[in-house]
């Protein structure tokens, strides 16, 4: 049921209802805080759609918010060099960037800093 209602949010924020894509991501969210811990990786679709929501209608701090937990979960379940937390910075970076000056440039620097060592680890 929870992803149902993820995937709703989904097709909602693509059609631009985000005030029912937010309903659906909300909802899914507390299905699944109900099956998991709190710092559980299922969390993070919902969270992330929560924070494209909250983005598109200009909410850049609750945003911002969300997709720091994203990255918290992200990297807790991939680790640091995991390309969904280069996604996950990518999107605090552009959160940022709406909101903030002083963090898109904090952010786009650690962006440019994980891109570094990921291409250097690869190339080992």
């Amino acid at each position: 049921m929870a992803r149902t209602a993820i995937n709703l949010g989904n097709v909602y924020t693509a059609r631009g209802m985000h005030e029912a894509a937010l309903r659906m991501f909300t909802r899914g969210l507390a299905i699944e805080e109900k099956l998991y811990k709190p710092d559980h990786p299922q969390l993070a679709a919902a969270l992330y759609g929560m924070g494209n929501v909250h983005s598109a209608r200009g909410a850049w701090p609750e945003a911002r918010r969300l997709f720091v937990r994203v990255l918290d979960l992200q990297e807790r379940e991939h680790g640091p060099d995991h390309l969904r937390v280069a996604d996950a910075l990518n999107n605090i970076a552009d959160a940022a960037a709406s909101f903030d000056a002083a963090s898109a440039c904090r952010y786009g620097v650690a962006q440019v800093v994980w891109a570094a060592d990921h291409d250097a680890s690869r190339a080992r």
